[in-house]
């Protein structure tokens, strides 16, 4: 009996251990989780800034500007470039021509407004003007243009869009 009660005790100390270790190993793990989320959400910022960075100096060069720093308050910015060419990358079309028609600066905001001209099926641009109007950035479609290629079965896709970013204190 004694045998008994000692095997039943150990059994349950070994199933309160048990527990006690899938509760701190879950905790570990989306933890884990967690921290590796955030870690690729930066890299993929980095990546990003990177990628932002070098297309200023290579624009600051062919505009003669010495100072990279000088560049944004000329214009939208590298930023708004290098969204734009992630959003119709990541549609599949293939761009032709960004052309930024007017840059605005008000208390708070900037508006840049530019005009897409990419080339590619109907579905790559509804996926694209779609995207535009999901992402978490303020963007406004302003108008779009479809022709139809002669050539090709690809359409020829014009789309007319602000781009509106948060001014620093700065800068306002």
């Amino acid at each position: 009996m004694r045998t008994k009660l000692l095997i039943s005790a150990a059994l349950l100390l070994f199933a309160i251990g048990f527990g006690v270790d899938r509760m701190w190993t879950g905790s570990v793990l989306s933890k884990t989780r967690n921290l590796e989320r955030q870690r690729t959400e930066l890299l993929e910022r980095l990546g990003s800034h990177a990628e932002s960075d070098q297309e200023s100096r290579v624009m600051a060069e062919c505009m003669g500007i010495d100072d990279v720093n000088n560049l944004d308050t000329l214009g939208a910015g590298t930023d708004a470039l290098v969204f734009i060419n992630r959003k119709v990358a990541t549609a599949g079309m293939h761009q032709v021509e960004v052309i930024s028609d007017a840059v605005e600066n008000s208390t708070r905001l900037r508006r840049s407004d530019f005009t897409l001209t990419v080339s590619g099926s109907y579905r790559e641009f509804a996926t694209l003007v779609r995207s535009f109007e999901d992402d978490p950035r303020l963007v406004k479609v302003v108008g779009v243009r479809i022709e139809a290629q002669d050539a090709t079965p690809d359409l020829e896709c014009h789309l007319s869009i602000s781009i509106f970013d948060p001014l620093s204190k700065a800068s306002s």
